[in-house]
């Protein structure tokens, strides 16, 4: 089992999510794993456990995981198969990791679930009072109410995405690189690999990237691999 992500909130709730493989007990459950392992999310309430759920008919890994005040959790990350949360199902891409989404209650209960489409990278979320959602990351294609299409772009752009709590797409901020260029070393890599909420509802979103870009206060040139923090408005 491998942990890869965590966060907590001011109750004593902590969430957690990752990646397991073969058979696993989470409590009294006990679940096997596809092949190459499978992305899972739980709830502790004061270091003991509330609730398991794992995504085992998936192949993959959660990336991000966040909590609110009110106990909701919501996680992502990117798989192969099918995520099956409660009743919902969200189908995967034949072949290629593609990123999903997926919220619940404090007590557990399924809310919604959602595929956000191909050639999405996603590497953060962070949850508002409010309940809305915001999800980070870098996108190869276009992105239509909230969802990547098949229309590519050239080359992975920086992109910010906001959903209500009910899952429906709000806004789409996406701002332009230009293409990576060879330096005789690893280019092209970039991240995101931190995001939150202020109380007044602004997002700061926290990555490297060693391309030139426009955060919407003109375009910006690495020396080589830099590090942003960036700031933005409700």
């Amino acid at each position: 089992m491998a942990l890869t992500t965590l966060a907590v909130d001011g109750a004593g709730r902590m969430a957690v999510g990752g990646q397991y493989e073969g058979a696993v007990r989470f409590g009294s459950q006990q679940v096997s794993a596809a092949e190459s392992g499978s992305p899972f999310v739980a709830l502790y309430q004061q270091g003991s456990l509330t609730w398991t759920k794992a995504m085992s008919q998936a192949r993959g890994t959660m990336r991000d995981v966040a909590i609110d005040g009110e106990g909701t959790v919501v996680a992502a990350g990117p798989f192969l198969g099918t995520v099956r949360w409660g009743d919902m199902q969200v189908p995967g891409h034949a072949f290629r990791d593609t990123p999903f989404v997926v919220s619940a209650k404090a007590e557990g209960q399924e809310t919604w679930a959602k595929g956000l489409g191909d050639g999405l990278q996603v590497d953060a979320v962070a949850l508002a009072p409010s309940g809305e959602l915001m999800v980070a990351g870098f996108t190869f294609n276009r992105i239509e109410n909230g969802v990547a299409g098949k229309d590519g772009m050239g080359s992975a752009q920086p992109v910010a995405l906001r959903y209500d709590a009910a899952g429906t797409s709000l806004l789409t901020t996406m701002f332009l690189s230009d293409p990576p260029q060879p330096r005789g070393e690893l280019y092209g890599m970039e991240a995101i690999s931190s995001m939150g909420v202020l109380p007044d509802g602004d997002v700061f979103l926290f990555g490297h990237t060693d391309r030139e870009t426009d955060f919407g206060t003109g375009r910006q040139s690495p020396a080589r691999g830099d590090v942003f923090l960036l700031r933005l408005k409700r």
